[in-house]
């Protein structure tokens, strides 16, 4: 077979354009050409696809952290005051005990009210004679009592001098009839009961112990003349101890002058009672 020069030039075209054939196909695939252009302008927008069918449902997320709190509202209208009160609500449960309150201050004393009416029915029958009681034991066996009678003048710190109808119980009390002095002869309590009717307003007689004046046991008559003044007094005495009841007027010459309380000659101006307890 002869090969020419023309044959060879043909053989190589016809492979140079069955290969270009190729890559053309390649190139229309990929969307290229043999050759690239220029750029073309973007072409417009495809029309809107058709929706999809829904996806499956997600997973549940995780729960989000709490809002903090909103920002206050503002203040509603006032309600209506001719609006119709609502039904009252059930009573509620019983609260508990509250504590006890201080006491609080006594009250003013209320005025007396008025006498009831006497009851009607009648009086009952008297009862039966109840039974005899014990006798009664007396006070005390050991006491002196003694008194004046008539107008007598005393010196100041001097005693009166008790010289009728003297009465003595028992051997605890001695007395002296012409000093006026009473003798303790058993240490004890003793109950002393005094008096005299004095002529002068502010004059005052007193219980003399030993050597002194018991102070306590002081009385004085008032603003009027011919007066009868009484006093007592409770004295732990101790056997040796003298008592009597002296003129305690206040001077050196303050005499104190006693008369009967009715006949000034004849009734009695003074008196003194001791009694062992």
């Amino acid at each position: 077979m002869r090969i020419t020069i023309s044959t060879v030039f043909l053989f190589i075209l016809a492979h140079s354009l069955c290969c270009a054939a190729e890559r053309d196909i390649q190139f229309i695939q990929k969307g290229k050409g043999c050759c690239d252009g220029p750029r073309g302008h973007k072409g417009n927008p495809g029309p809107k696809g058709h929706k999809g069918p829904t996806g499956a449902t997600g997973a549940t997320g995780i729960d989000g952290m709490p809002g903090g709190p909103g920002p206050t509202g503002p203040q509603g209208s006032q309600g209506d005051p001719n609006s119709v009160t609502g039904v009252t609500g059930p009573i509620g449960p019983t609260g508990l005990d509250g504590v006890a309150g201080t006491n609080g201050a006594t009250g003013a004393t209320g005025p007396t009210g008025a006498t009831g009416v006497a009851g009607l029915s009648p009086t009952g029958a008297t009862g039966a004679q109840g039974v005899t009681g014990p006798a009664a034991a007396l006070l005390s066996l050991n006491f002196a009592h003694v008194f004046t009678q008539g107008i007598h003048i005393i010196n100041v710190g001097s005693p009166i001098v008790f010289d009728q109808q003297t009465v003595i119980s028992g051997a605890a009390i001695s007395y002296n009839s012409l000093t006026g002095i009473f003798t303790i002869n058993t240490t004890g309590s003793y109950l002393v009961l005094y008096g005299a009717n004095v002529y002068s307003h502010g004059d005052r007689i007193a219980i003399k112990q030993n050597a002194v004046v018991v102070t306590a046991t002081e009385i004085s008559s008032g603003q009027q003349f011919n007066e009868l003044i009484t006093g007592s007094a409770y004295m732990s005495l101790t056997a040796g101890d003298q008592i009597s009841l002296i003129n305690n007027n206040g001077g050196t010459t303050n005499t104190l002058t006693i008369l009967g309380a009715g006949s000034y000659l004849n009734d009695v101006s003074g008196f003194m009672t001791v009694i062992k307890l």
